[in-house]
């Protein structure tokens, strides 16, 4: 499961981590999706896009996150291998 936070909570500190990036895998080509601070989705295929990336929505209209574990544009369905989050 990917969430879009993560929180991490002691008794010194407390710190929340927000999703901003995954890559997706198939084992022959890796695609990404970029999450911006204000919750915009964006979709990077090198071999499509190439340096450009393609809008794909708004976290706001994710039906749920296991529509973030997969990623599937034309033929090609690829999982997820690896969530990047940075500290809020």
């Amino acid at each position: 499961m990917i969430n879009t936070s993560l929180s991490y909570l002691t008794d010194m500190f407390d710190a929340i981590f927000k999703l901003r990036g995954i890559v997706y895998g198939d084992g022959n080509h890796f695609v990404a999706r970029k999450f911006t601070n204000d919750g915009y989705i964006w979709y990077h295929d090198g071999m499509i896009a190439q340096s450009g990336c393609i809008a794909e929505g708004h976290l706001d209209q994710v039906p749920d996150t296991e529509w973030l574990m997969t990623c599937c544009h034309g033929h090609s369905y690829r999982k997820a291998v690896l969530a990047v989050y940075v500290r809020d």
